[in-house]
């Protein structure tokens, strides 16, 4: 019943779906937008039809305080929640109750745990139980602080009280020096006046010795061993054929199974005397191994179990992802059947000093349920335990916090950091050092290593072959872009785990991310090619600069680096003259002697006429500019019959656009429904007058698609005369 919660006020159908219904109230009523885990959900058979209440169990006690957080929310409305407990608890608590509303009355803080009351952090005693625990004591103290039951309040039984609490103790590792005493020492507790006396002792030590085998091999580790009762080792690095001999004590081994050397392996040894006070609890766990001590020997109510745990490391071979997940399944079925269960041994986790239970946030309205809010950190409380431990380490790394999840969802608490000498905050070596001195010694002793190895194995003097400097950074490639770097990134994750944990399922993963990845560098491959294939025929005829520009990049011309005194001795020894001397000065003006400067003033400033620039324009050896320039001028000749007599809106600019001579936004702007005819043929014409010889031909084929015959045949038999040729050339023929 330690999972379960109560719901009242949902109303009943015939044939309804218990679950679906709670999810849904939950979800609508108390805001919960996640799935809750539940084992079962079912209503009271006890109760009358349409009224019965819902009983849920909660797989996970985390959601069953998340619940309980967010309670407060159903303050004035026809549904309740409560903590469902035994029927000698529930009797208890239906007797504190009017207690638990008059301190509230009182405006004292109330919160009722289980079947214990605590008024003002004080535990709440009744009447007759303060006398009975007067009378044990055989002493009479004053109570005036404790909280007693009316004598008018009428007679019930006293909750029960146990000696010591270890359900909710939970021991991660302990150092060697350390020992785990689980005792029943006399506990006073000043405000509650409550003695409880102390039934027997008992040490365990709980170690990760790295070998067993070599240990023993110790006096001292031996000595060790003798001084506890119980003894709980981690990696002994132990198999089937090994046998552990010390005297007095009965060893029990659990070792791994599957390994290339001696690894692992769980120890649990204990004093003959205990030999019939203790049982093996067989699991199938690979991660812990678990054994009972009985209450006849420990003198308290009911038998506690306990767990020793060795958790591999993350970065091993043999860590799962679901170890942490095989111990709390365990844990959750040993508490079905125990009342007191503690863990021991080597998590390899690292928690930091953060908390390893559930801090629930205070509400305006979280009095109205206090009473079936169940506060285990009371429980540390009562025993004079801090709430928060003390830790020097720092770091937390994803097993600690898989630790920190595994008590908070199972009430277990870190004992390390809590109680004995890591309760307090211990001084560090380097606050009483001075480090210059500690410096100075390094170096000393540094050194002192150094000569002597020189001195015994001699020196040699190592060159480093110097890096070149010329080679620059290799980058991701133009067509690398962020889908490309995802899918490598991800193969390279699966990659690096699978060095670790080699299992079938993800080697296939590995093999999937390798195939996406390699499929996705393709695929933007072909693309950024295409693109630049259609790039570059654009541009070969409309912008030729940019088209060299972008073939010759990436291709730096080294310019050679002369001396400008080195160029003009070069040219000043190539003008000179047979006749000159080789070391004869010219001046300046030597070279203006023989010219007629006026006459030659005239000859510059002279008018070009068209016939001279046309003689000139003929005898250049420029037949491709021709060629070039010669659709033009039928383009510009044939203007007014295209304009006039075709509709390029139809077929015409889809022929252009699929032969790649207009782009989408040149074929949508041609297209355009605002223009009329003879507007789109315009700006088609303007736009095929600064292409290429390549758009005349497309345009006669686009004209004859068209079913302009007689226009395309018209254009295409347009004769040109040199003149115009010329005209073209120079940039002064237009007809429009």
């Amino acid at each position: 019943m330690k999972n379960n919660l109560i719901f009242s006020g949902l109303c009943e159908v015939r044939e309804e779906n218990t679950e679906a219904l709670l999810r849904t109230f939950l979800h609508r009523e108390i805001g919960i937008d996640y799935q809750i885990e539940f084992g079962n959900v079912h209503r009271f058979s006890n109760y009358p039809r349409g009224k019965r209440p819902i009983v849920a169990r909660f797989l996970y006690f985390s959601d069953l305080q998340y619940v309980l957080k967010n309670a407060y929310k159903l303050r004035n409305s026809q549904y309740g929640i409560r903590q469902q407990f035994p029927k000698e608890i529930e009797d208890n608590r239906k007797l504190l109750y009017p207690i638990q509303k008059e301190a509230k009355r009182q405006g004292k803080k109330v919160v009722l745990v289980r079947d214990r009351l605590y008024i003002d952090n004080q535990l709440y005693i009744p009447y007759s139980e303060a006398d009975e625990s007067q009378m044990m004591n055989d002493t009479e103290q004053p109570l005036d602080d404790v909280w007693t039951t009316p004598t008018n309040g009428g007679s019930r039984q006293p909750p029960k009280l146990d000696s010591i609490n270890t359900n909710n103790l939970h021991v991660s590792k302990a150092k060697p020096s350390e020992k785990i005493v689980l005792n029943n020492p006399v506990i006073e507790n000043s405000d509650t006046n409550c003695i409880i006396e102390n039934k027997c002792k008992l040490d365990i030590l709980s170690l990760n010795c790295c070998g067993i085998n070599k240990r023993l091999q110790y006096p001292e580790f031996c000595e060790l061993l003798y001084d506890h009762d119980i003894i709980c080792l981690q990696e002994t690095k132990t198999d089937d054929l090994d046998t552990i001999n010390l005297p007095g004590f009965i060893f029990h081994m659990k070792n791994r199974q599957k390994y290339g050397k001696k690894s692992g392996g769980i120890i649990l040894a204990y004093k003959e005397k205990l030999n019939n006070y203790l049982e093996l609890l067989e699991t199938d766990s690979k991660y812990t191994f678990w054994f009972k001590l009985s209450s006849v020997f420990s003198k308290i109510d009911e038998d506690v179990v306990f767990g020793i745990v060795y958790i591999p490391p993350e970065n091993s071979v043999y860590h799962q992802p679901d170890t942490f997940d095989q111990v709390e399944n365990e844990i959750r079925s040993f508490s079905q059947n125990f009342k007191y269960i503690c863990l021991l041994g080597d998590f390899n986790g690292r928690t930091a000093d953060e908390p390893d239970y559930f801090e629930i946030e205070t509400h305006e309205h979280e009095q109205d349920f206090s009473e079936f809010m169940q506060d285990n950190l009371n429980c540390l409380e009562t025993l004079n335990i801090d709430r928060k431990r003390k830790s020097m380490d720092t770091v937390k790394n994803r097993s600690g916090q898989k630790l920190l999840e595994l008590c908070k969802g199972n009430d277990l608490f870190i004992v390390n950091g809590r109680i004995g000498d890591d309760k307090h905050e211990s001084e560090t070596l380097s606050d009483n050092l001075d480090k210059d001195k500690v410096n100075s010694f390094v170096s000393k002793l540094s050194n002192l290593f150094i000569e002597s190895a020189k001195n015994t194995f001699g020196s040699r003097k190592d060159t480093q072959k110097r890096k070149s400097t010329n080679k620059k950074p290799k980058g991701d490639k133009p067509w690398f872009n962020e889908e490309c770097r995802f899918e490598r990134q991800n193969y390279r994750k699966l990659k690096r785990k699978l060095k670790f944990r080699k299992t079938d399922t993800l080697k296939r993963e590995v093999s999937e991310a390798e195939k996406r990845y390699k499929n996705t560098l393709d695929a933007n491959s072909k693309k950024y090619r295409k693109q630049m294939r259609s790039k570059l025929k654009y541009m070969k005829t409309s912008d030729p600069k940019e088209y060299w520009n972008l073939l010759n990049r990436g291709k730096q011309k080294k310019q050679p680096n002369l001396p400008l005194e080195d160029l003009f001795d070069f040219f000043k020894k190539l003008n000179q003259t047979v006749e000159e001397p080789p070391n004869r000065e010219m001046s300046n003006t030597d070279i203006f002697d023989n010219v007629d400067i006026d006459n030659l003033n005239d000859q510059i400033n002279a008018y070009i006429s068209r016939e001279e620039i046309a003689k000139c324009i003929k005898n250049l050896k420029n037949n491709k500019a021709c060629v070039l320039n010669k659709h033009k001028v039928k383009l510009q000749k044939n203007y007014m019959m295209f304009v006039h007599g075709v509709d390029s809106k139809t077929d015409i600019a889809d022929h252009l656009y699929q032969s790649d001579v207009l782009s989408t936004e040149e074929k949508e702007e041609i297209c355009n429904s605002s223009l009329t005819q003879q507007e789109s043929n315009r700006l088609l014409y303007n736009k095929l007058i600064r292409k290429g010889g390549d758009a005349y031909t497309h345009l006669l084929e686009a004209v004859r698609h068209g079913k302009y015959q007689d226009v395309a045949s018209e254009m295409e038999n347009t004769e040109l005369s040199d003149q115009e040729m010329q005209l073209c050339q120079i940039g002064n023929y237009s007809r429009f």
